[in-house]
């Protein structure tokens, strides 16, 4: 099974300190232990994904895990024939239906109000200082569950 994070990117990589205009070295860190630990692959989900080169950006931060995409961005009709922007769940749930495999995700984000069914794989990031070293264990603990009984 592989370990997969999707992956927000202000308030998780970006802080307060950097402005959130770059990733802060200690949130970049936490981030490469995680993957380090688990051989998690990336798929950006922040709005940071309109950017085509985002691969390269977090490489250029010192990010070593590999991307290997992005959440699908964009509106969706609902049954009454009015059009919304999809949430983080619907953009997530559409990546996981058109990139069938064995994932074990989990979600890096600083915030949770449109994940509604996926809030158990989250690990919510405090705003302002992004990543710490408290959420790497429950990123860890989330991305390696169920290994121990195979």
């Amino acid at each position: 099974m592989q370990a997969l994070i999707f992956l927000d990117i202000d308030g998780v990589l970006t802080n307060a300190d950097t402005k959130y205009r770059f990733g802060h070295p200690n949130c970049v860190v936490y981030l490469n232990h995680i993957t380090t630990m688990t051989g998690a692959k990336i798929v950006v989900s922040s709005t940071w994904r309109s950017d085509p080169k985002i691969a390269n950006v977090l490489e250029e931060w010192g990010v070593d895990a590999e991307v290997i995409g992005v959440t699908p961005q964009g509106a969706r009709e609902s049954k009454n024939g009015i059009w919304s922007v999809a949430s983080r769940e619907d953009e997530i749930q559409a990546w996981l239906d058109q990139n069938p495999g064995e994932w074990n995700y989990m979600i890096l984000d600083d915030e949770s109000f449109d994940l509604f069914n996926l809030r158990h794989r989250l690990v919510q990031t405090d705003t302002h200082k992004g990543l710490t070293e408290k959420d790497v264990n429950r990123a860890i603990d989330l991305l390696t569950e169920g290994e121990n009984q195979k």
